[in-house]
């Protein structure tokens, strides 16, 4: 999710993001490889934020 504030006839802006905010726990892909079963996991929660000034 990515979120932008742009203030009207100013120089800046806000944005912000973020992935899986309510921190679930999830599989990218799994498979069999002769004896053993491989999974790779989802990732964690990520916030972030950038602001940027121009002039």
């Amino acid at each position: 999710m990515l979120l932008t504030f742009a203030a009207p006839k100013q120089h800046w802006s806000v944005t912000v993001c973020g992935q899986n905010l309510v921190d679930r726990r999830y599989w990218l892909s799994g498979g069999t490889q002769a004896t053993f079963y491989e999974v790779i996991p989802g990732l964690p929660r990520f916030v972030g934020a950038k602001i940027n000034v121009s002039y």
